[in-house]
């Protein structure tokens, strides 16, 4: 069984166009740093958050101390989901629907 990474840079089919593989893991990345428990939504460059703030082009998917914001593919328990960002993806749900 063949798995394929997918991020939103590379669609589904497109994947499955290149390689033929049979199951497809789809790998959502955030943003956060440890001095504050809210988590962002990155832009589609992943280099900055939906709410306009700089992101560090790392990622690091365990607890770091880190003031800079940094990409990640977890969210710690705990952490919520930054109000900015929130309001910036419902409006952009609603303009497509």
């Amino acid at each position: 069984m063949t798995f394929c990474q997918v991020t939103d840079k590379v669609s589904v089919p497109q994947v499955f166009l290149k390689g033929g593989c049979d199951k497809v893991l789809i790998v959502m990345r955030y943003a956060t740093s440890s001095s504050v428990d809210v988590f962002h939504l990155v832009t589609e460059s992943e280099d900055t958050t939906l709410c306009g703030i700089k992101v560090a082009p790392i990622i690091i998917n365990r607890p770091a101390r880190s003031s800079t914001l940094y990409l990640t593919e977890k969210v710690e328990i705990g952490q919520r989901l930054c109000d900015e960002c929130t309001a910036v993806e419902t409006e952009t749900r609603e303009k497509d629907s």
